[in-house]
């Protein structure tokens, strides 16, 4: 199975090297591979190569593949070439719910979708993986206040509480 993975991620190599513009099937069948390496090269498809890809899949497809990406970094924390790192992978997740904020074609559940998906991940994780959370993404979305109220729920739960309000004298002390 390996080797077939290699062969995906040679693949987009070679689309990327070629400048090939990627067929819509191709960039869905990279979305959902199990390499988490794929996953991180197609998630700098979509930040440095756009105008390489033929059509875009539905919003609501590229949600759930970042979703999942960045779930998959804070969890496995790898240390490939493609793939992001836990804390680079929080702070990634920061700036993507930044911008989705901004787009107006994103409905609130799918923000919320993204809230309840750190939450779970700070839930069920390590004290490495919760500290990584408030330290790679909550800290920086509590920059904005907006953003801040959208996370009270945290503040009366016994257990995200205290990241909570971690995350919350960071983001008020930065500039």
């Amino acid at each position: 199975m390996r080797s077939e993975e290699n062969k995906e991620l040679n693949e987009i190599v070679e689309y990327l090297e070629l400048k090939k513009s990627i067929p819509k099937d191709k960039l869905l069948q990279w979305m959902v591979s199990s390499d988490i390496e794929v996953l991180g090269l197609t998630s700098i498809i979509f930040d440095q190569f756009k105008d390489l890809i033929k059509s875009f899949p539905p919003i609501k497809i590229t949600l759930e593949f970042y979703q999942n990406y960045f779930c998959r970094c804070i969890r496995e924390n790898p240390h490939g070439e493609y793939s992001e790192s836990r804390y680079i992978a929080a702070n990634s997740f920061s700036r993507f719910y930044k911008a989705l904020r901004h787009d107006k074609k994103i409905e609130k559940e799918l923000l919320k979708e993204f809230r309840d998906i750190l939450k779970k991940l700070y839930l069920e994780g390590d004290d490495d993986i919760r500290e990584c959370i408030i330290n790679g993404a909550l800290e920086h979305l509590f920059e904005d206040d907006e953003i801040v109220n959208e996370f009270e729920t945290w503040k009366n739960d016994n257990t995200l509480k205290k990241a909570y309000k971690l995350a919350l004298e960071w983001g008020k002390a930065a500039p």
